[in-house]
C-alpha cells in the first residue's frame, strides 16, 4: 500500500523537524522559516489521453511547512536540472537526440510508460545524485553558503515531509 492514514495531523512535528534543522545552520545567514501550516493537500487531474480517465495525483504544498523551505532549495537545485546526458526537456527535444541514431535488423526502439514515477523514487537515492551534482558544481557557492552536505540535509527534510490531507483524513506516503 502506498500510503497509511494517519490518527492525527503532523504538521506540528515537522515544523519543529525544519526549525531546528534551519536553527542548526544559523551562523549560514539563512532567512527563512516555516510560515505556513497549511498541511499539503490530494488532489487529482484527469488523464483525458487515457482510457476511463484516471486522475494523476497530486499534493500542493503551497503554505506547508516545507514550502518556503522547498522554494530555497529549487533556487539552489534548479540550475542542476538538464546537467546529465539522460535529461530530455520535452519531446522536441527527444527527437533532436534520437534523429540521427541508426536501428540495426536486428534492433528495435521500445519506450515505456512510467506508472507511479514519483512514489517509486527512493528518496535516499535521490539525495545521493543531488549531493553528487552538486559536490561537482563549482557555481554553488555563488548562490548559497551552504556546503552540498547542509543541502542535502534539508532536501532530506522535505522529501521526507511526504503527509498530505484528503477529505478530513491524514496520509503519509510511504514510498518515494
Amino acid at each position: 500500500n502506498t500510503y497509511l492514514p494517519l490518527k492525527k495531523d503532523p504538521t506540528s512535528s515537522f515544523k519543529k523537524k525544519i526549525t531546528k534543522a534551519l536553527k542548526d545552520l544559523e551562523e549560514e545567514d539563512l532567512k527563512i522559516q516555516p510560515t505556513g501550516e497549511q498541511p499539503p493537500a490530494f488532489y487529482g487531474l484527469p488523464k483525458i489521453h487515457k482510457k476511463d480517465v484516471p486522475l494523476r495525483p497530486i499534493v500542493s504544498s503551497v503554505g506547508s511547512v516545507t514550502y518556503e523551505l522547498s522554494k530555497f532549495l529549487a533556487e539552489i537545485i534548479g540550475p542542476l536540472v538538464g546537467k546529465s546526458e539522460h535529461h530530455i526537456k520535452n519531446s522536441g527535444d527527444f527527437v533532436n537526440k534520437v534523429k540521427d541514431i541508426r536501428v540495426e535488423k536486428d534492433e528495435i526502439i521500445t519506450s515505456y510508460d512510467v506508472c507511479s514515477l514519483f512514489t517509486s523514487i527512493p528518496p535516499k537515492g535521490a539525495v545521493a545524485v543531488v549531493k553528487e551534482f552538486l559536490d561537482s558544481d563549482n557555481t554553488l557557492g555563488e548562490r548559497t553558503k551552504l556546503s552540498a552536505e547542509q543541502v542535502c540535509k534539508l532536501l532530506e527534510l522535505c522529501l521526507g515531509c511526504t503527509y498530505f490531507t484528503y477529505n478530513g483524513q491524514f496520509y503519509q506516503q510511504l514510498h518515494g
